[in-house]
């Protein structure tokens, strides 16, 4: 997402990220051991990930327009 810097000051805002794949790199039996425990949830249907949506090829524009207008959810996937 983007959020102007300015917008942070002016109402307030916090902003946070993870730099995932620096910390799984220098931490890779924690990073193993943190995927298995979401794999086995999933599993365990304690998590439900959101499919992925498949589309026409054809449709690539719409999906890309649905995609910038933020109505889409997880994956899509453009098949032949």
């Amino acid at each position: 997402p983007f959020l102007p810097a300015n917008q942070v000051l002016l109402h307030n805002r916090t902003v946070a990220g993870v730099d995932w794949g620096a910390w799984a790199m220098g931490h890779v039996d924690e990073q193993t051991a943190l995927l298995a425990e979401v794999l086995d949830a999933v599993a365990d249907r304690r998590l439900h990930p959101v499919e992925p949506t498949v589309r026409p090829l054809a449709d690539a524009g719409a999906v890309l327009r649905d995609l910038l207008e933020r109505r889409l959810k997880g994956k899509v996937v453009l098949a032949p």
